[in-house]
């Protein structure tokens, strides 16, 4: 396969993984918002953002070869 077409498959995986840790923010606040009210709502909301950029910022680069 060419490196395009891995580089634009990459790029839709990353879309496709933003956008369900998008989602899954966004119903968790709405839970937690339903049991904890909005001041543990919005603390929950910036966990789960700062988990996903500590997540996607540790994250090898694709073209990085791992060591077993």
């Amino acid at each position: 396969m060419s490196d395009s077409t891995e580089s634009v498959r990459g790029a839709r995986e990353s879309l496709v993984a933003a956008f369900l840790t998008g989602l899954a923010g966004f119903l968790a606040f709405n839970v937690v918002d339903g049991v904890f009210g909005l001041v543990g709502a919005l603390l929950g909301l910036v966990a789960c953002v700062a988990t996903t950029m500590f997540v996607f910022w540790r994250s090898p680069p694709a073209e990085e070869e791992f060591d077993a």
